[in-house]
């Protein structure tokens, strides 16, 4: 009716952050893109030194935290597991 009111219900979608850890660059910037996330990029403040050489080049620390709730295209920045100092 003329002058009557409505309830009007608003859904924002937020994704959910999942699990880069153990993946490289490449491969969590594909899930980044499945998931509606940003970039995906390499923060070596967050880097982990990792004697095990299989593990070099994988993600071993991100930020969001994995199932997190973010906006849509929000950038992930991760550590990767790093050789060592002699």
């Amino acid at each position: 009716d003329e002058g009557s009111s409505i309830d009007v219900t608003v859904f924002l979608y937020q994704p959910t952050v999942p699990s880069f850890l153990t993946l490289t660059i490449v491969e969590a910037q594909n899930v980044a893109t499945s998931a509606d996330l940003g970039i995906v990029t390499n923060d070596t403040a967050m880097d982990v030194s990792n004697p095990d050489s299989g593990l070099w080049g994988t993600i071993a620390a991100q930020k969001p935290e994995e199932d997190t709730s973010v906006e849509v295209n929000t950038d992930i920045s991760v550590g990767l597991y790093v050789q060592p100092s002699p």
